[in-house]
């Protein structure tokens, strides 16, 4: 069986419709790790990079992000790889797709992003499938699935990367807030590195304990007014969102 990320399903549809065809069940439901899960006697996880992944992951931090969520969910137990299409990186100023070679010529300054992803991949191990395109990767997984096997009971998938109880308090905030984003979780820790939780609702230096130190209006003013990386803000509907998971309506 392969499941497939719902939220990527749109982009996958070529890959899905052909994989169905030739009988191949198929699963939809939200991963954090790896676009394709397939199960068997191993349990493979991969993530798909098309020419314009590749060309995302070199402008963002976004692919050593995946990289090392895929080294995550290794320590779980599952084997992972990532899967190329084509080996081309797709040029937004020439319109077209190009070799490796030829793309960092023209763009010089992403050669030293280029070599640090590659050695992210080689410092966790993390192996790459080549395919010649999208019905190529359909290929690839109906091979993968028939070569594993059926699964002889049925198994969790990684929802998200694993906690580590040697992550610094920082990272541990990082990690719980990671799911209203990456940009907006760092914009958080960073803004209120010095201050707990309650420091930021609570009047802790009331001698009645927990006495509310700001409404939620406020609270959420405080997160809405927050600026990203990226230059936005966060927003009152995330603001709100943040503020009622964290503390309750």
């Amino acid at each position: 069986m392969i499941v497939v990320d719902s939220r990527e399903a749109s982009k996958h549809k070529d890959i899905i419709e052909k994989l169905e065809q030739n009988g191949v069940s198929i699963e939809r439901d939200t991963l954090s790790v790896g676009d394709f899960i397939v199960f068997g006697n191993e349990d493979w996880c991969f993530e798909r990079k098309t020419p314009q992944d590749l060309r995302s992951s070199l402008l963002s931090e976004r692919g050593w992000e995946q990289v090392k969520a895929l080294a995550d969910a290794r320590e779980q137990g599952f084997k992972v790889a990532i899967i190329l299409e084509s080996g081309f990186i797709w040029d937004k100023d020439a319109g077209k797709p190009l070799r490796w070679e030829t793309f960092l010529k023209r763009h010089p300054h992403l050669e030293t992003n280029w070599y640090s992803l590659s050695f992210a991949l080689a410092k966790w191990q993390i192996p790459i499938v080549q395919t010649k395109d999208a019905e190529g990767t359909a290929v690839f997984l109906k091979y993968i699935d028939e070569s594993l096997g059926k699964s002889k009971e049925k198994k969790e998938y990684p929802m998200r990367q694993s906690f580590k109880r040697n992550m610094s308090l920082g990272e541990k905030r990082l990690y719980l807030l990671e799911p209203f984003g990456h940009e907006t979780a760092k914009s958080i820790v960073n803004h209120w590195k010095d201050e707990s939780i309650a420091d930021i609702v609570y009047d802790t230096s009331s001698q009645y304990f927990c006495v509310p130190r700001f409404s939620k209006d406020i609270v959420s003013k405080r997160f809405e007014e927050l600026r990203l990386q990226s230059g936005r803000r966060v927003g009152r509907v995330k603001a709100e969102e943040i503020y009622s998971v964290l503390f309750g309506d």
